[in-house]
């Protein structure tokens, strides 16, 4: 404050993430000034930077048996090269050709990318491959880079961060939705593939409002069949659109009256009639009335995502997936009449997305793990099931504002697996007492004896109330 008018006030930082970083943020509401050399080739300035391998400019290597023989910069409009030892032309007073000595170049400067209102504040931002003679090289910067993508998620992050100088973003993967619309099958909705042996239902809960006709509150439901060698197929997807404040009117009602109707039986093409073994109510949103609709529909569970489930070792549980990890749970709720079916959303989105690449095959038989959708569904579906993307830690994140199909797929499978669990305990409790079979043979019994018994007959399955 004591300088007055000449006061200066600086901020300074590595740029961590897009998501977090404060710097960048003041770096962008500036006039993002970049450093400029001349190309000691041609003269032209040019900014320094790390490209992409297929780039046609930037640090590139020469690789001989896998070691490195020669680090060099590419320029981006005379596509000639020079070296880290070149340094010494453009950071001196009077920078010259390396082609023509005589002819004397621009130094080195900052020159502002963008024009702000305000002109007493600027915003810099500069990497390591600029570092002086005698410092940092070029080829230790193309030895961190190779490393960092060895390491991948903190090791590429640090890279980005401390040797670019750039807040680290993380593009996620997830699949291609042109590829995914391709695994339309030939049946149309509402309608059973005879590979199917039995039936879930998810319904998402979206608030939305009365206000927006785009938007309005609803129920989003998603009819899945599931066959032996983990493979789905959509049956169905309905809208019921109405209050959903009330468990006993609204778009509730509109989905009893749907049931009520035989909205829930389906008929498969050779003739098997199919009903809805297993539904299940997102109860993330409004928990206590998901659990009263509950009590009313049999056959229903409300259901409740987690990123991350871990095994309660207090209560001696035990994971299924490495780190102590399940896929689900089935908790009490306060309501001792319903159960609360936990489901750890990661893991069935990574499992969803990875069998999403599984492409159709000629003909009604495919490959294990695959999923078929009707001929008939928008790509809106499809934009929605690949409406996230997974993050180098395993998390993943939404970039487009709807994910309902995505959600309600991920509860239908968790559901399926419960569903198949479920039963292998009935079916291993029924032939114990009604045929009296010794637990050698009952341990015997699992979920491929029971898909197997579904397949010759649909109608088999156990029907548990309240699971």
């Amino acid at each position: 404050m004591a300088w007055g008018a000449r006061r200066k006030f600086c901020a300074f930082s590595s740029p961590t993430t897009y998501e977090q970083s404060a710097i960048w943020r003041l770096y962008s509401a500036y006039d993002e000034r970049k450093f400029l050399i001349p190309c000691p080739v041609c003269g032209r300035d040019i900014e320094l930077v790390d490209a992409d391998d297929e780039a046609n400019y930037g640090l590139k290597a020469e690789t001989h048996g896998g070691k490195i023989k020669d680090v060099y910069y590419l320029c981006p409009y005379c596509g000639d090269i020079f070296h880290n030892k070149d340094k010494i032309i453009f950071f001196s007073d009077r920078p010259y050709c390396k082609k023509e000595p005589r002819k004397i170049l621009q130094p080195a400067h900052w020159e502002a990318t963008k024009t702000t209102d305000d002109p007493f504040s600027r915003s810099y931002s500069i990497n390591s491959l600029y570092s002086p003679i005698g410092a940092m090289t070029w080829a230790d910067v193309h030895k961190a880079k190779i490393k960092a993508r060895a390491e991948g998620g903190d090791g590429l992050r640090s890279y980005v961060n401390l040797y670019l100088g750039l807040p680290y973003k993380d593009t996620g993967q997830r699949p291609k939705v042109d590829r995914v619309i391709e695994l339309r099958a030939e049946y149309k909705s509402g309608t059973v593939p005879n590979e199917v042996v039995f039936l879930t239902a998810a319904i998402d809960m979206q608030r939305g409002s009365e206000k927006d006709e785009k938007n309005p509150p609803r129920l989003e439901m998603e009819i899945m069949g599931s066959c032996p060698g983990k493979q789905s197929y959509s049956i169905l997807y309905k809208v019921f659109e109405g209050a959903i404040d009330d468990p006993y009117g609204g778009a509730w009602e509109k989905l009893r009256q749907f049931e009520s109707e035989g909205g829930l039986q389906f008929t498969r093409t050779d003739g098997w009639t199919l009903v809805v073994a297993l539904m299940g109510i997102d109860s993330g949103y409004l928990p206590d009335v998901a659990y009263r609709f509950c009590e009313t529909m049999r056959g229903t569970l409300p259901v409740k995502g987690f990123g991350l489930l871990r095994a309660d070792y207090k209560k001696k549980e035990k994971g299924d997936l490495p780190g102590g990890l399940k896929r689900y749970r089935a908790a009490k709720t306060g309501n001792s009449i319903v159960r609360l079916l936990e489901v750890n959303t990661n893991y069935y989105k990574e499992s969803i997305y990875n069998r999403l690449k599984i492409e159709r095959q000629p003909g009604s038989v495919q490959k294990n793990g695959f999923c078929g959708f009707p001929y008939d569904y928008g790509e809106e579906y499809f934009f929605q099931l690949c409406g996230e993307e997974k993050r180098i830690d395993g998390s993943f994140h939404a970039i487009r504002e709807r994910v309902e199909a995505l959600d309600v797929r991920v509860y239908n499978e968790a559901l399926a697996d419960y569903f198949l669990e479920m039963q292998v305990l009935a079916w291993r409790a029924w032939y114990m007492q009604q045929k009296g079979w010794q637990q050698s043979a009952l341990n015997a019994m699992d979920k491929f004896f029971v898909l197997n018994e579904l397949r010759k007959n649909p109608a088999r399955f156990f029907e548990i109330p309240n699971y």
